[in-house]
């Protein structure tokens, strides 16, 4: 509730120039288990990258970053053309961002096929990227028009972790696991000439790691997966300081013939 209430209140300042990124998260060490399509939506944490909180100021202050705890949610399309590999593609609305994800199961059986006692391992890596934009034609917020000025922030990330389960029933697998996680932001404000203000075109980068624990449990059928779990992540960029979270994360998996 705390993240969607985060997302509102951005939203609402269109002077801000803010991105939301996801956290590293700790996936189900389990693939499917034999070659074909995995489709799912999933929900966990994330954090807001606030880059510069008014754009229309001139000059904009572009060196006081910081970063709220949010949620992120994405939907994705996995293959497995083998049992111990997957590819996909995540789309994640509340960023405007992509990510690419691969996965890699050398231990244990998959999901549709796996029985009760299973010892999965899993490994994956997720490379994307994010974007903001933002505009207006004002001087300071609220402030008179024909001052015309646009923001944008670009942020890609590299996320990688590894998974391991046990199989105590059929229908039921449980996990742990870490992740760690690595982000470049770049930021841009160009406010136009005006109104006897010469504007200028003013620009700024930070880059951030984050580690990642949790544990979760997966409720499998052979057509239909379900999984919830939590996570504790640690976020720090060089400018923006540090922030902690500890999130829920669940989501599903529909695994058509």
């Amino acid at each position: 509730m705390r993240g969607l209430l985060l997302f509102f209140l951005l939203s609402l300042n269109g002077c801000a120039i803010w991105v939301i990124t996801p956290n590293p998260r700790v996936e189900s060490p389990e693939l499917r288990g034999d070659r074909g399509l995995k489709i799912g939506g999933d929900v966990g944490g994330a954090h807001a990258y606030n880059a510069v909180p008014d754009g229309s100021t001139r000059p904009p202050t572009m060196n006081q970053p910081d970063m709220d705890r949010t949620v992120d949610t994405n939907a994705s399309f996995l293959y497995s053309p083998t049992e111990p590999l997957e590819f996909g593609i995540e789309a994640h609305p509340f960023s405007a961002g992509l990510s690419a994800i691969v996965k890699w199961q050398p231990v244990g059986e998959g999901t549709r096929t796996a029985k009760e006692g299973n010892v999965p391992l899993g490994f994956y890596l997720r490379a994307g990227s994010v974007y903001s934009q933002a505009s207006g034609d004002q001087k300071d917020l609220f402030g008179s028009g024909g001052y015309p000025w646009k923001g944008t922030i670009n942020g890609n990330y590299v996320h990688a972790g590894f998974s391991v389960g046990y199989r105590p029933a059929e229908h039921a697998l449980v996990y742990i696991g870490a992740a760690a996680g690595q982000y470049w932001n770049r930021i841009e404000v160009d406010q136009n000439a005006a109104n006897g203000d010469t504007g200028g075109v003013y620009k700024a980068s930070d880059t951030g790691f984050a580690r990642t624990g949790g544990a979760g449990v997966v409720f499998n059928w052979h057509i239909v997966q379900f999984y919830v779990g939590g996570d504790y992540s640690y976020i720090r960029y060089t400018h923006a300081g540090a922030i902690d979270s500890l999130f829920f994360h669940g989501g599903f998996y529909f695994t058509p013939r």
